[in-house]
């Protein structure tokens, strides 16, 4: 039991560094797009991107996630020609259903330059595009490959060399003059390399030669696993992409281009909490199956303390510096975003609380649950679109997002509290809010003190201000170190 734990725990932090690494390197990608493209060039390929990577999720029918959930089987009970039956019939089936979006978009692209995104260079480019759907089976497929063996080290590293691919060829491409062309390319020969690089260690894994192809009745079995998953996905696509897409067409290229900025910017403060949260959900399961309810109660509770305390500082530093940020890392180009990016900011804070919600749930084995939090969420998202990016445009949109992720953080805690009778800790909660407030008081009022240096002001102001936070937090008892040292040495016991 304690070695099955500890390669839990060893295969969660290789996801966790490779999901910090991918997360840096794909941001990375954006800043340096963001800083050679024109605002309504990044935008047409945002949107682009956007309506492509939407439509995408509904060719792979969910078969990936099956992958990794049926070769697990498959291997214990030694059945080797299931596992070549269903990688190679999940790929031929996904090459199949891509084809035909390639050439559903190749047909429309004219009416959809024209009449949707309203630029006549996005007909070209969306043809050039389309050629994304059929290269991304690979990686798509390898990670759920490698998960399924449990190789995680190969699966970790997955994501991030993805990334980093896609960032050398975005440089390569930007330096031969191709513009906005040179993002759609290195997303459409990122796939291809991936294959060429993962080829050996797939072959390596599993010897595809060596076993007879059965027939297509495990392919049926993954279809039909596949489809819920698939549905459950849907919500999450609604709320990443619906914004984006109403924007597109009610707002502008330009609106676009700086709403997929101060998103993903604000976006970033998920992935300590996904990080977290992929580490610590295969634990819940583990002591959810030990019937060791105390120790997951326990450790919700902390997680929800800590990195509520720790995080928040930081969200709201970006809150009173958003302006500064957007112009010195993205221009000026993009000011007409700051608004949305202090409204994303809150949402956020919810969101990250609600990721850890979703965790639980799946790791105690409730995963419809986090189906119909996200249904919820995703039914408002839109609801709220419709009625106010119209009139709103990117303020809009980050309302719309900010009020959806509220309410599935309210769904999903409300289903933690009842799972494991645990209380809101609404004194905590209290004082940290208390504390923010010194905080936000302290670094406002520095930051119009000190005018000689940008940089300066904000590392005196957020150093002081931390500082202090702190301090309220220790000196009202809702800092403690003993308690951190010693929620550790249960876990890990």
């Amino acid at each position: 039991m304690v070695d099955y734990l500890r390669r839990v725990l060893k295969g969660g932090s290789y996801y966790f560094i490779g999901l910090i690494i991918a997360g840096v390197v794909a941001y990375t990608s954006r800043v340096v797009l963001v800083r050679n493209l024109a605002p309504e060039d990044y935008g047409l390929f945002a949107a682009m991107f956007t309506s492509i990577a939407f439509f995408l999720f509904f060719r792979n029918f969910g078969l990936n996630i099956s992958v990794g959930k049926f070769i697990p089987q498959f291997k214990v009970k030694k059945k080797y020609s299931e596992i070549k039956t269903s990688v190679i019939s999940v790929l031929a089936f996904q090459l199949l259903v891509s084809s035909l979006f390639v050439v559903l978009f190749w047909l429309s692209a004219d009416f959809l330059a024209l009449n949707y995104f309203k630029d006549p260079r996005a007909s070209f480019l969306i043809r050039v595009f389309s050629f994304y759907f059929i290269t991304s089976i690979f990686f798509k497929n390898l990670s759920s490959f490698f998960k399924g063996f449990q190789k995680n080290r190969l699966q970790a590293l997955i994501e991030p060399v993805k990334n980093i691919s896609i960032l050398m060829l975005i440089v390569v491409f930007m330096y031969f003059g191709y513009g906005v062309l040179a993002p759609v390319l290195a997303y459409v020969f990122v796939g291809l390399i991936l294959l060429l690089l993962f080829l050996y260690p797939v072959l390596k894994t599993f010897n595809f030669w060596k076993y007879p192809f059965k027939d297509l009745t495990v392919f049926k079995r993954m279809f039909i696993f596949g489809l819920p998953v698939m549905m459950t996905g849907v919500g999450t696509k609604f709320v990443s992409y619906f914004d984006t897409l109403m924007l597109t067409y009610f707002s502008g290229l330009v609106e676009v281009g700086a709403y997929n900025i101060v998103l993903p910017t604000a976006l970033l403060f998920m992935l300590p909490a996904s990080a977290i949260g992929a580490v610590f959900m295969p634990l819940i399961s583990e002591l959810s199956a030990r019937k060791d309810f105390d120790r997951v109660k326990t450790g919700m509770g902390l997680l929800y303390k800590y990195l509520y305390m720790f995080s928040a500082p930081i969200i709201f530093s970006l809150f009173i510096f958003a302006d500064i940020l957007i112009e010195k890392l993205f221009g000026s180009g993009y000011l007409v975003g700051t608004m949305a990016f202090r409204i994303l900011l809150i949402g956020v804070l919810f969101n990250m609380l609600s990721e850890l919600n979703n965790q639980y749930l799946i790791g105690t084995g409730f995963p419809k649950q986090v189906f119909w939090v996200m249904f919820f969420g995703s039914i408002l998202n839109v609801v709220l679109n419709i009625f106010l990016i119209p009139k709103y445009g990117i303020s809009g949109a980050a309302v719309a997002t900010s009020l959806s992720y509220l309410l599935m953080f309210t769904i999903s805690t409300s289903k933690v509290l009842r799972g494991t009778k645990m209380k809101l800790p609404l004194f905590n909660w209290g004082v940290l809010l208390f504390g923010l407030m010194a905080f936000v008081g302290v670094v406002s009022f520095i930051k119009d003190l000190v005018t000689w240096n940008v940089w300066i002001e904000g590392a005196v102001s957020l150093s002081i201000g931390y500082i202090i936070y702190l301090y309220v937090l220790k000196i009202l008892g809702v800092l403690d170190v003993k308690e951190i040292k010693s929620f550790v040495r249960r876990i890990t016991n």
